[in-house]
């Protein structure tokens, strides 16, 4: 059983998307695409219950669903 999915915090959410600046890491790591996409914050660890901000990172659309 999944553990329920905590909330991320406004200010963590905004310090992510700033800093990554809505750029997939992974198109980065894969093809060096540093374009602005439209995405979501993925929890790394994929533990939904686990909003540090040190576990979370933009991806695209397309990778997100595929992680």
């Amino acid at each position: 059983m999944s553990q329920p999915r905590k909330p991320i915090a406004k200010d963590v959410e905004t310090h992510v998307l700033v800093a990554c600046r809505r750029r997939c890491c992974l198109c980065w790591l894969l093809n060096r695409d540093d374009s602005e996409k439209s995405g979501q914050i993925a929890h790394v660890d994929r533990d939904h219950s686990n909003p540090a901000e040190d576990n979370l990172a933009w991806l695209c659309l397309p990778h997100h669903e595929q992680y």
